[in-house]
């Protein structure tokens, strides 16, 4: 089961979002920044977080800026409905977003971008834990190498 966040201050855009959910995405939606974030405290973490840029009190850079550091697996993906360079530098350069859409964003474009974003939470964790079982299995090595080398090493290189 994939967790995906939608963030957007327009009620209605939550029913274009739950047109998405099926057995395999709990979808869950937002009004705020202040509200996702507190769901993420709660119900993350979340695979995907999708976020409007336009809201009030919170814009999307700064809402997904926080949940950068909050949860740095999630995927973050921006809506704008009227990206500019500014700001999809901004995007980029502090929050790291994996993809910027424009509003209105139709269906299938939200379905493939979301799809997209799975794949890549997937291989990144992939990568992550992969890099962790080689440092483990080269630290296993190591030891091993060390306690043929020199026997009395071996108490020591277990710690």
């Amino acid at each position: 089961m994939y967790k995906i966040l939608f963030v957007d201050d327009d009620v209605a855009i939550h029913l274009l979002f739950s047109r998405i959910s099926t057995e395999r995405l709990q979808i869950s939606c937002c009004s705020s920044g202040a509200d996702a974030l507190e769901a993420l405290k709660t119900d993350g973490p979340f695979h995907v977080i999708v976020s409007d840029y336009q809201m009030p009190e919170m814009d999307g850079v700064e809402f997904l800026t926080k949940v950068k550091d909050a949860s740095s697996s999630s995927v973050r993906i921006l809506l704008s409905g009227n990206a500019d360079l500014a700001m999809a530098i901004d995007a980029v350069n502090e929050c790291g977003v994996f993809r910027i859409l424009t509003k209105p964003c139709s269906l299938k474009i939200l379905k493939k971008s979301l799809r997209d974003a799975l794949e890549f939470h997937r291989l990144s964790n992939v990568e992550t834990h992969m890099s962790s079982k080689m440092t483990r299995g080269v630290i296993r090595m190591v030891s091993d190498i060390a306690a043929m080398h020199n026997p009395g090493l071996n108490s020591r290189t277990a710690r």
